[in-house]
């Protein structure tokens, strides 16, 4: 939501709130967003983000919150907001225990689970990066995240348990690249590999199980759809009026 730094805890929070009320402000439906590196950063982000975004997501009807983590049932289906900095296992494992009749399970969350390429390590899900990945499969979740500056979609499949991963990408990190994005023509079968130095054994681990069919640059803004044929996601290139749809699920 914003880019942190603020400084002081007043101006943190100023910023945040600025922020929630502009999104607010220019939507029907009510704003849920999850923790990104960027809005806690710094001296007082912390409390700033607790202090302006707890007390609204408390507000949203249908919200149930533990600390900085939340979820919501939507009809049938659960979205789990994970904070990533913040992460609470214990109570994702709690939440989905208690909500296997959903049919389908998104975990949402600022830092992708899955990399997609060099250099795209992600501290905070590094941790107990093991249980976190099993956990997940075991619900065939379906992960939604931002950070990396890329659209893709990764996919674990391994004795019947699967994630499926769209990341999306709303900023170019350099204009150039946007003659890149041509999502039609990079579709890559190749397997996920990547080099982290010391932890290469980590992800080579998961190596054969995880494909990229969709990795490229690009900027613009997604619709998820849910229906009761699958789930996909609408992507709205800010360069052109074609819409383009990846089936997730």
């Amino acid at each position: 939501m914003i880019h942190g730094d603020c400084g002081t805890l007043d101006l943190h929070k100023k910023n945040l709130q600025e922020a929630l009320d502009y999104l607010k402000n220019n939507s029907s439906s009510p704003l849920l967003v999850v923790c990104g590196n960027h809005d806690p950063r710094g001296p007082f982000g912390q409390q700033a983000w607790n202090e302006v975004m707890l007390p609204y997501f408390d507000s949203v009807k249908n919200v149930k919150r533990e600390n900085t983590n939340y979820f919501i049932r939507i009809g049938r289906d659960l979205y789990y907001f994970h904070d990533a900095m913040n992460p609470d296992f214990e109570y994702l494992k709690q939440t989905l225990n208690a909500n296997k009749d959903a049919r389908y399970i998104f975990f949402l969350s600022h830092v992708p689970l899955f990399a997609m390429a060099k250099n795209h390590i992600n501290e905070p899900l590094a941790e107990n990066f093991d249980a976190l990945l099993a956990m997940l499969a075991e619900h065939k979740a379906i992960v939604l995240s931002g950070h990396t500056h890329w659209i893709s979609l990764t996919q674990y499949r391994h004795e019947g348990k699967k994630i499926d991963q769209f990341v999306l990408n709303s900023t170019m990190r350099k204009p150039e690249r946007d003659s890149v994005f041509n999502p039609e023509n990079n579709i890559s079968k190749d397997k996920f590999s990547v080099d982290y130095g010391g932890r290469i054994a980590l992800w080579n681990k998961y190596a054969d199980k995880i494909t990229t069919p969709l990795n490229t640059y690009g900027a613009g803004h997604a619709l998820l759809r849910v229906a009761e044929d699958g789930v996909f996601v609408d992507f709205y290139s800010y360069k052109s009026d074609k819409v383009h749809t990846y089936k997730l699920r």
